[in-house]
């Protein structure tokens, strides 16, 4: 079934928004082209049906952490139900109609219909409901059709401003060109789940659009519903000219002062035009060594209770050594075992057990121990920097023997948050 086509629907939309005599108005669903937007903004939506083309997309995406919207073909998501799960666990979901006709045609019982199983369709295989946003088919709508929305509880109908014509199997090149000659802030672009040239297509202008400061954000984010909360971590942002740092902090919901420092550049006045900046997670916290950054597989974090938790592999850079031990890891330094356990608060240190304020948690196959304990054990000297997250650790102070959390060392902060 192809499922793009271009359709000339500028006089039939014209008659059809008029009312006929004697009719009600009814509620109706906003038509969506392009937002407003004050940050680089840009969405990559995909209307789906399937194809082995699909999973190499959503990987892909994956790879480059580009969010986008999916609007999903009711008919289809029962025959890949795990890319479909794949697909709305890390990308926003939308309904394209059961059966993908041309909606305009339909009845207003027959509109309902194909909204009503697509929905059910996707909520009962993707674990997640594709409200408030619907995508007509070929793009075609009529004053019906926004009504019918609006009633089965799709606020938003979602169309476009660029089109790739992916369907026609247009080259990879040609996609790319299409998205980047006609990108513009608060842009909706358009293309489809299954074209086998889409996936290059993508991955060329997303490279193209970030050496323009762009970011990928979903569909509703784009509208103004959830991006305040959007977190941006992991992410790369190319400086453009005119730049600030309060611009750039407040377009991926950070402290501008936090940027700088997590970029190592907090005694520059402005940033550099054509600098790649890195963008830390909302609750990501920088661990400088020395004024040295250290860089692990898993990043640091601050807990909502107000703990930091960090790598274990943080006490190798402290002058430790570390090995397994069951479900445990164990940490040997002079005159010193500690044995850490996920999920487990109580540490045994030379085997005696003492509270941590926080169990280890294992993220991503890594554990995650409290870096405060970890620094008094090891008697390393530490500092931290609310405003911009950043943990300073100095070098170890020489071996002692074990010290109980609460202990006070010359020179330390030694409560970090906890007072």
């Amino acid at each position: 079934m192809a499922i793009h086509k271009s359709v000339a629907i500028g006089a039939l939309l014209l008659s059809a928004t008029l009312l006929p005599p004697g009719r009600p108005a009814f509620a109706a669903a906003e038509r969506i082209y392009s937002a407003k937007a004050t940050c680089r903004d840009i969405a990559l939506t995909y209307d789906t049906e399937f194809s082995p083309t699909t999973q190499s997309l959503v990987d892909m995406l994956d790879e480059l952490k580009v969010k986008s919207t999916w609007f999903f073909v009711g008919q289809s998501v029962a025959h890949y139900p795990n890319l479909v799960r794949q697909v709305a666990a890390h990308h926003e979901i939308g309904n394209h109609s059961f059966d993908h006709p041309d909606m305009p045609t339909l009845s207003r019982e027959g509109m309902r219909g194909e909204i009503q199983r697509a929905e059910a369709a996707i909520a009962s295989t993707a674990g997640v409901s594709p409200r408030p946003l619907f995508r007509p088919p070929y793009g075609a709508w009529n004053s019906t059709l926004l009504e019918v929305a609006a009633d089965t509880g799709y606020s938003h109908v979602v169309l476009w401003t660029i089109d790739t014509q992916d369907w026609t199997g247009v080259s990879a090149e040609a996609i790319r060109q299409q998205i980047t000659r006609g990108a513009f802030p608060g842009a909706i672009v358009v293309m489809h789940g299954a074209p086998a040239n889409t996936v290059t297509g993508t991955r060329l202008a997303v490279g193209d659009l970030r050496a323009r400061g762009y970011q990928f954000v979903s569909v509703s984010e784009l509208i103004g519903n959830g991006r305040d909360q959007r977190d941006f971590g992991g992410e790369s942002y190319s400086v453009q000219p005119g730049d600030s740092w309060q611009h750039i902090g407040v377009c991926h919901n950070l402290a501008g002062s936090r940027l700088q420092a997590y970029n190592g550049l907090a005694d520059a006045q402005a940033p550099s035009p054509g600098a790649v900046l890195k963008i830390p997670h909302a609750d990501e916290v920088a661990i400088l060594r020395d004024g040295e950054r250290l860089v692990f597989p898993v990043y640091p974090r601050l807990t909502p209770g107000g703990w930091i938790l960090a790598d274990i592999g943080l006490a190798e850079q402290l002058g430790a050594r570390l090995e397994q031990v069951g479900e445990g890891t164990r940490l040997l330094a002079p005159g010193l075992q500690i044995k850490f356990t996920p999920g487990d608060e109580i540490a045994r240190v030379n085997g005696t057990p003492i509270a941590m304020g926080i169990a280890p948690v294992v993220v991503d196959g890594h554990l995650l121990v409290p870096v405060e304990f970890l620094a008094t054990q090891l008697h390393a000297d530490i500092a931290w920097e609310s405003a911009t997250r950043l943990l300073r650790l100095t070098s170890p102070l020489p071996p002692a023997a074990p010290l109980p959390p609460g202990t006070p060392r010359p020179g330390g902060s030694h409560r970090l948050l906890h007072v």
